[in-house]
């Protein structure tokens, strides 16, 4: 079992995880120690994620029971939907 927290630049983690609910990936806003909490995650500022990216971060978790197959298509999904939603983004 492993998380990666992945960050992106000027997109709303929220975006990109309803983005990626859309395709059958289901991931998570912030750290899992503030996940019931409206606040920026103490975690987060933990491992010095920069405080402009603190909203912008997603959280994959993986277990022994997922496949490469499946973190290839989650990876080629972010591939193509982050171009896309960061042409409709704020700056």
């Amino acid at each position: 079992p492993n998380i990666v927290s992945v960050s992106i630049k000027d997109v709303r983690a929220e975006v990109v995880l309803h983005s990626l609910e859309e395709k059958g990936i289901y991931v998570s806003a912030g750290s899992a120690c503030s996940s019931n909490k409206p606040s920026i995650s103490r975690t987060l500022k933990a491992i010095k994620v920069p405080k402009e990216m603190l909203d912008k971060t997603v959280r994959f978790s993986f277990s022994i029971y997922n496949t490469i197959e499946q973190i290839d298509y989650a990876c080629a999904v972010m591939e193509d939907i982050i171009p896309k939603l960061m042409k409709y983004t704020r700056r």
